[in-house]
């Protein structure tokens, strides 16, 4: 049985919000590497569908910044991956190094959470 729990140099395809992309994954069938959703592990961000304007412009905001990171990006590695509860691939990701959920909390822009039913979030203060 496999014990493989990285996915090293994936292609971002789409950023969703901040804390799910949409990645293909390199040396994969198809019908189990392309266009794979991914949660960042660690961390929760602002919800871009709410109707709480503010909220919704700190959403805008954390996937703007992820796209950035990622868009620069020489390498960008899933580690530590695990299956979520939506059957997603749930992983820690890393861009040159770097750990994504510790940029957005560094940024303002993500909490620490880890799977434990969520807070309430003012994330307009």
């Amino acid at each position: 049985m496999p014990t493989e729990t990285a996915f090293n140099c994936v292609k971002v395809v789409e950023v969703y919000d901040g804390d799910s992309i949409f990645v293909d994954l390199p040396d994969q069938h198809p019908l189990f590497g392309k266009r794979m959703g991914v949660r960042v592990f660690g961390i929760d961000t602002p919800e871009l569908r709410t109707k709480n304007a503010c909220e919704k412009k700190k959403a805008e905001e954390a996937r703007a910044v992820l796209m950035t990171l990622l868009g620069k990006a020489e390498r960008v590695d899933i580690v530590n991956v695990q299956k979520d509860k939506y059957f997603r691939i749930l992983g820690t990701i890393v861009v040159d190094g770097r750990s994504i959920a510790d940029e957005l909390i560094k940024r303002g822009l993500a909490y620490p959470y880890h799977g434990e039913k969520k807070p309430k979030r003012n994330w307009c203060k």
